[in-house]
């Protein structure tokens, strides 16, 4: 019989890859949903995820795993902006670092936009003013 501490070692010989996060890693300030991560090298059926927070608080969710590739669990909930590490664990004690930010952010407000009217024949480039805007392309 292998013991937990040897399984864990082996298990996590090839650390887990976070691919991708659907809907996205964005996820907005004071709120929580599901988010389901595309993973390589995931050879558990449930876990544990330890998000490391802004504020430098710690949040453990549970994860369960869906198929080969997909595993599902809440997102972070954090009243402060910025950027989440994620973690995960078997035993709930020991943790490895898992390379895939979790980005929270503060709603956008958009002020005004300059001009605010433009001719169809003509190409046009529209300015948008406003606060907590993320720089990132889709």
């Amino acid at each position: 019989m292998v013991s937990l501490a040897i399984w864990y070692y082996l298990t996590f010989s090839e650390n887990p890859i976070i691919e991708k996060a659907i809907p996205s890693n964005l996820v907005p300030i004071s709120a929580s949903h599901e988010i389901t991560f595309v993973v390589k090298k995931w050879y558990f059926k449930t876990s544990t995820i330890r998000y490391a927070l802004p504020n430098g608080d710690k949040q453990y969710v549970t994860c369960t795993q869906i198929n080969q590739n997909h595993v599902k669990c809440q997102s972070p909930f954090s009243d402060t902006p910025g950027t989440v590490s994620l973690e995960i664990s078997l035993d709930h004690e020991n943790f490895v670092s898992l390379d895939y930010p979790i980005i929270i952010y503060s709603p956008y407000t958009v002020v005004n936009t300059m001009p605010t009217f433009a001719f169809i024949d003509k190409s046009t480039t529209v300015y948008i003013y406003g606060n907590n805007f993320i720089n990132r392309y889709f």
